[in-house]
């Protein structure tokens, strides 16, 4: 099959695509549409003119495309124009390059690269179109300022409102979500979980985070608004109860405005994309306080205020006060969300606040322990919380006098089972496992609790020449490694869904294997494996010292283990059990 190339042009914010079987980058079709764009200013605007009258004439003969669902394939002509960004690049078969005539930027594979009106050579150009380190097609860091598409996207300067209300800036976080002594282990099994889901949604909707910087993007269109619903997809895991059951999405509340989520009473999401500086994220609070937060049913609320890359997490006081002199916010510093693509940590501030948060003691019970206990209960249903589902008893009791401080030493040294009975004693003793972080692990299928993270250590492969390949080098951007509460490893992330069970036929040693389904977005949907190893298996997979990934590794180990049990079958006549199986 030949390869898709696809020319996309937008103006007047319609779609104009062609598509044609062709050879494209770094070859005759894509080089050739490079040539075509003049490097100089005045040729420039006399084939930008030319262009637009060309799309114009081309817009009144042919109309708009029938309208579909977001991500729906169009009519296979070679030619459409379309009010959505149609779904190209799909497969490495697609190459698509796009002309943005309304904002004057060149991308390729929906990746932004340069100023329109000031590309590279085309030699230059294949230069700076490189790939990061999640194997996407982005432009090179070291891209001269003047060629890069970011002096078009510059936002204007921000509006600052005149309203009179008090704002605080860069107050600490441990002000805004309480103290943090220590981090438990229980928050950073969370915060590695939030990691490879953060990394798995980046490398499937990478186009549409791009897009959250362009000029419009917080409009009224469908491009817009689906922008919008990805964005709040994905702080939703960090805020919610992690606990995951194969090919089962876990459900999005409904919003009461457009761009807001309200996960509790007192928390909400706020997508607000134009958020780059402290400037703009006190325009944002400002406006939020003079007019928007109508819809708040308490007077205090935390918001989480998000832009796609950076996030910022806000206190609002005074709520239900029909004064906005009255109303109050405190607004930490602009945390950066997402991680550096060129870089090899998956961790970011934003992402740490985030699952800290999530973390904060909450008005429940943790709900993993009710999941693990409760067997009979519906996965999909909601956990009822525990002053509902045990009542504490009425009158008093030793229990009833103890300080907070000694409630919380005895709750530490409980498992799961005292746990639920002790919250059931009091009102003081539910306060007291309500307040332990140390408990909300996160658990896969009901019998896959996350106790702890295992960083996992590739061997390299060292070729003749001296050359070092490092296989899986930079797998902890969308993959990581848990230790389970009956100690074996549970890898996440590592290979596609569609080989979970080829893991299994391989006759490798599978304690389980599923997929974390998320939702569906922008016409896609993440699906996420796990497989469950022995630990001697998962450290006889990291001294594999070849170049295949983690999956081709599990696969050939697999393979020589099927083989030896068929060559013992075949020169033995009543043949045991091979330990190895």
């Amino acid at each position: 099959m030949a390869p898709i190339f696809n020319t996309l042009f937008r103006h007047r914010g319609l779609y104009f695509s062609n598509y044609q079987a062709a050879p494209s980058f770094r070859d005759i079709a894509g080089y050739d549409l490079m040539l075509t764009i003049p490097r100089e200013s005045a040729p420039f605007e006399t084939w930008l003119q030319s262009k637009r009258k060309e799309l114009d004439d081309r817009l009144g003969t042919s109309g708009v495309a029938k309208r579909l669902p977001y991500g729906g394939n169009y009519s296979q002509s070679e030619q459409m124009i379309t009010e959505t960004r149609p779904d190209f690049g799909r497969t490495c078969m697609d190459w698509t390059y796009e002309l943005d005539l309304d904002t004057l930027v060149f991308s390729f594979m929906a990746e932004p690269m340069f100023r329109l009106d000031r590309i590279p050579p085309p030699d230059e150009c294949e230069r700076y179109i490189t790939q990061d380190h999640y194997g996407l097609w982005a432009c090179s860091p070291d891209v001269p300022e003047d060629y890069s598409y970011r002096t078009k996207w510059i936002p204007m300067p921000d509006q600052l409102h005149s309203a009179p209300v008090n704002i605080q800036m860069n107050v600490p976080l441990d002000d805004l979500v309480g103290p943090c002594v220590d981090r438990p282990d229980s928050e950073r099994v969370c915060t590695r979980l939030y990691e490879v889901i953060i990394g798995q949604f980046f490398r499937e909707y990478h186009h549409g985070f791009q897009q959250c910087s362009r000029p419009g993007a917080d409009d009224d269109s469908e491009d817009a608004e689906q922008l919008r619903t990805m964005l709040l997809s994905l702080l939703w895991p960090a805020m919610t109860t992690m606990i995951y059951k194969s090919e089962s999405q876990y459900k999005i509340e409904a919003g009461r405005s457009r761009e807001r989520r309200w996960p509790s009473n007192d928390l909400f999401f706020q997508v607000c994309v134009g958020i780059r500086s402290e400037a703009s994220l006190r325009s944002v609070a400002m406006k939020l306080l003079s007019e928007d937060i109508d819809d708040a049913e308490s007077d205090r609320a935390i918001g989480v205020l998000f832009s796609g890359e950076h996030l910022a997490i806000v206190c609002f006081d005074g709520l239900q006060d029909a004064s906005p002199e009255s109303r109050t916010a405190s607004c930490s510093p602009l945390l950066r969300f997402l991680p550096d693509r060129f870089g090899t940590s998956p961790s970011t501030p934003g992402i740490n606040a985030l699952v800290r948060l999530g973390q904060s003691p909450c008005a429940w019970l943790d709900y993993s322990i009710l999941y693990r206990l409760l067997t009979d209960i519906d996965p999909a249903a909601q956990v009822p919380g525990p002053l509902h589902s045990f009542p504490p008893p009425p009158g008093g009791g030793p229990l009833m006098n103890l300080p907070h401080e000694l409630l919380s030493q005895i709750v530490d040294h409980l498992d799961d089972n005292d746990l639920l009975n002790f919250a059931a004693v009091s009102e003081q003793t539910n306060i007291a496992v309500r307040a332990c972080r140390r408990i909300r692990y996160p658990v896969i299928d009901r019998r896959h609790r996350l106790v702890k993270v295992r960083p996992l250590r590739f061997q390299p492969q060292v070729l003749p020449n001296g050359a070092v390949l490092r296989a899986e080098e930079f797998h902890e951007l969308v993959a990581a490694a848990f230790v389970t509460e009956d100690d074996k490893v549970l890898l996440l992330g590592f290979n596609p869904a569609d080989y979970a069970l080829y893991l299994m036929i391989s006759w490798t040693k599978c304690w389980g294997s599923g997929t974390l389904t998320m939702p569906y977005v922008l016409g896609r949907q993440i699906r996420i494996p796990y497989v469950v190893l022995d630990k001697d298996v998962v450290v006889d997979l990291e001294n594999d010292a070849t170049t295949d990934d983690l999956l081709g590794r599990i696969s050939r180990r697999g393979t020589r283990i099927m083989d030896q049990y068929y060559q013992y079958r075949r020169g033995a006549e009543h043949p045991a059990e091979d330990d190895d199986l």
